[in-house]
């Protein structure tokens, strides 16, 4: 990725991990079909939240137009850096402990994997370690398998 290019908005991938998730949630209560990573989506979808709102406050710090400011402009202006720094640094805290998690579990469906690229994508701090947890699932996973080497049952 170029300095210029941003990263995608996830906002529909965290909408409808939700759905799945919430949907699987119910319907193990009801007995109707429920998706193998639930847990895992809904993790996800909290992930790529905290990880957006880090991004979106980190973007918004401007310093730019400071240079020709007044003593007062740039305390107005250093005081709005810090809080909008100080927003980045508490949504980079609260997704760390969940990028942690999702290295730990295993992504077993495409919606899951799907989930895990998606924040591996949005992850500066811990995408080599969530890089590698997915490309284990990745390679796990028997229906890429079976789509690759059809003839042979999946090897």
């Amino acid at each position: 990725m170029s300095a210029t290019q941003s990263k995608p908005d996830f906002t529909a991938a965290m909408k409808r991990l939700r759905e799945i998730a919430t949907q699987s949630h119910d319907n193990a209560l009801t007995e109707g079909p429920v998706n193998a990573d639930r847990l895992l989506l809904d993790l996800c979808a909290e992930a790529l939240h905290s990880l957006k709102h880090a991004e979106k406050a980190n973007a918004a710090r401007d310093w730019a137009h400071l240079g020709a400011a007044t003593a007062a402009e740039k305390a107005a202006g250093w005081a709005r850096h810090e809080a909008l720094f100080a927003d980045y640094r508490t949504g980079i805290a609260s997704a760390k402990p969940k990028l942690i998690r999702i290295r730990k579990m295993k992504a077993t469906t495409a919606a899951g994997i799907y989930a895990k690229a998606a924040v591996v994508r949005a992850s500066k701090t811990g995408a080599a370690d969530l890089a590698m947890s997915l490309a284990e699932d990745l390679l796990a996973a028997p229906g890429l398998r079976a789509a690759l080497w059809p003839a042979e049952g999946g090897e």
